[in-house]
């Protein structure tokens, strides 16, 4: 896989939390068809990228599926992945202090041995983030 989408109500506020809360940096920024596009990346992840899609009339959504989708979003129902991160426990309070809401604070999962948690963005979607695998020698 090359691009995800995640959908979003505002671009601007969607590219100020992915970017100054999450981290992410700006891979393209243009416009098609007379829409803006724009995709993010992970440093550790450039090859994948995160195509912030506004929820509007155009050339993804229909007038009438345009409302049920910004319901669906901002009842905080839509989840479109899991981040990674080496330290979750760190990553969450880099995160907390940037003011990112989670909707799971961290806990550490037994079958797996690591921590997880959940958080949402700045329209209403959630994620899940763990840590990383460790290989153990």
């Amino acid at each position: 896989m090359t691009h995800c989408f995640i959908y979003v109500l505002n671009l601007d506020s969607a590219i100020n939390f992915y970017t100054t809360k999450l981290g992410l940096k700006i891979k393209q920024d243009i416009t098609v068809n007379g829409e803006r596009w724009v995709t993010l990346t992970a440093t550790q992840q450039s090859e994948l990228e995160i195509l912030l899609v506004v929820v509007g009339e155009g050339m993804i959504f229909k007038s009438n599926q345009v409302k049920q989708m910004q319901n669906l979003i901002a009842e905080q129902t839509l989840s479109f992945g899991v981040f990674e991160c080496d330290n979750l426990l760190t990553t969450y309070e880099e995160w907390l202090a940037k003011g990112v809401e989670f909707c799971i604070d961290p806990y550490k999962n037994p079958e797996l041995d690591k921590y997880e948690a959940a958080f949402f963005d700045d329209s209403g979607n959630w994620f899940r983030i763990t840590e990383k695998e460790t290989i153990n020698s």
